[in-house]
């Protein structure tokens, strides 16, 4: 699955480039988000590493710590710097 391009928005810094309920309006990514957040999760990695981590290996990583640990945020955290 290849990750998605987004047109970038000029935004100015501080503001929110989407409304509270918003997610709602992208269906089909609210609903992979909601039952498989491994997939969202490895397409936003993808687009911060720049290419250079697979969709496939990200995902499935992502996926085993959600599964042993019940915490997938383990792994994001390292995406939040």
């Amino acid at each position: 699955m290849e990750a998605q391009h987004f047109e970038e928005k000029h935004i100015a810094e501080g503001e929110w480039s989407t409304g509270f309920w918003d997610c709602f309006s992208d269906c089909k990514n609210c609903c992979i988000t909601c039952w498989c957040p491994c997939i969202t999760f490895s397409q936003i990695a993808k687009i911060i590493d720049r290419g250079s981590t697979s969709l496939s290996k990200t995902g499935a990583l992502y996926a085993c710590i959600s599964t042993v640990t019940g915490c997938g945020c383990i792994y994001s955290y390292f995406y939040r710097h």
